[in-house]
């Protein structure tokens, strides 16, 4: 949660470098899409709603990757206790 919450605040700053991120004023708004932003790049599902542009791109690439990271470290884990 730790790196998808520390994601979205970038996101919430720059969110005019991410086509089809509803721009607002209220910040609780935009920091509410930015966490849906993180959370689908972060299990690398990829709506295709928003997509990054610019140096955001480098961002999203390295939270999706870190996201597959994670995800395999879990399945393993399970796994393994699962085999026991």
């Amino acid at each position: 949660m730790l790196i998808i919450i520390g994601n979205a605040v970038p996101y919430t700053l720059w969110s005019a470098y991410i086509e089809g991120f509803p721009q607002t004023s209220n910040y609780l708004v935009r920091f509410a899409n930015a966490l849906y932003y993180s959370l689908v790049t972060f299990t690398t599902l990829g709506y295709g709603d928003m997509h990054p542009t610019g140096w955001l791109k480098a961002l999203s690439a390295l939270e999706a990757l870190t996201g597959a990271v994670f995800m395999a470290l879990i399945v393993a884990v399970i796994a393994r206790k699962w085999m026991r």
